[in-house]
């Protein structure tokens, strides 16, 4: 199976947009029982502003200076995974990976974090992002295990490549963070190695 290198949503075509859209509304129908899926699309995602699809078609979080979303097509046209980078609010310099999905028959191929979130990571770096990171909340909190290691029971850090997330190590934050009213864990890549943020200025309440 061949794939596409990542494509910026902002750079697709209408016929493109509308598979992105069938795509993401899949998602949400198909693989209801993953909790990250629910925020991707609903019926009345035009008034639900943490579905993906409000993102995308309502607010300018992920275009321009902002933000982009990334998406990789397979062979056959249809959306292989996709994910977005925005500006976090508690510091504009920290560039934050969103809405990271792989297509169930591809996450073996370690699609997300080998392409799309270099695309992520490489619009950071262009827009002088000082740390790239993913946020995470209690049931998906074991995804950055997968950038430590190479599999259960393996204890070393896969090689990265220099254009990879993560390649300058991670830094994850030891105590839980509000953001957006919500309670995150965060881990991080830090782009400039002097970047420093008052993690407990945001430190979640227990």
């Amino acid at each position: 199976m061949k794939f596409t290198e990542p494509k910026s949503f902002s750079s697709l075509s209408d016929k493109e947009r509308h598979i992105v859209f069938e795509y993401i509304k899949h998602v949400a129908l198909e693989e209801a029982k993953d909790l990250a899926a629910v925020n991707m699309w609903n019926p009345d995602w035009e008034n639900d502003p943490k579905t993906l699809m409000y993102m995308l078609c309502k607010t300018d979080t992920l275009t321009g200076d902002n933000g982009e979303y990334y998406l990789i097509f397979d062979e056959l046209g249809e959306v292989a995974c996709s994910a977005g980078v925005y500006r976090s609010e508690f510091d504009k310099s920290f560039g934050v990976a969103t809405r990271l999905w792989v297509r169930k028959k591809y996450r073996n191929l370690r699609l997300g974090g080998v392409t799309v979130l270099k695309a992520v990571r490489k619009w950071c770096i262009e827009h002088n992002c000082k740390a790239c990171g993913l946020t995470l909340n209690q049931y998906n909190r074991h995804i950055v295990t997968v950038y430590k290691r190479k599999g259960v029971g393996v204890s070393f850090k896969p090689s990265l490549k220099e254009d990879e997330f993560f390649y300058n190590g991670i830094t994850e934050v030891d105590f839980p963070v509000t953001i957006k009213y919500t309670k995150q864990w965060v881990a991080y890549e830090k782009l400039d190695s002097m970047y420093e943020f008052d993690w407990e200025s945001i430190r979640a309440n227990d």
